[in-house]
């Protein structure tokens, strides 16, 4: 789906997805979380903020995907 909406082809769209994304477009809660936790271990943030805070699925949900 992130390769049809966004007109790139597939192959693109799989080497730029990370591990917090799937091609779907949909979001991987656990990899935002490590993610997450590496910023905080490097101190490029103060604090772990609720993953939960961090994900706004509202663009899936309106085309559908979620």
């Amino acid at each position: 789906m992130l390769a049809r909406k966004s007109g790139i082809d597939p192959d693109t769209a799989r080497r730029a997805c990370r591990d917090y994304s799937h091609l779907d477009g949909a979001l991987n809660p656990k990899g935002i979380e490590m993610f997450a936790q590496w910023a905080l271990r490097k101190k490029y943030v103060d604090a772990l903020p609720p993953i939960a805070s961090l994900i706004d699925e509202s663009l899936l949900k309106e085309v559908g995907a979620a």
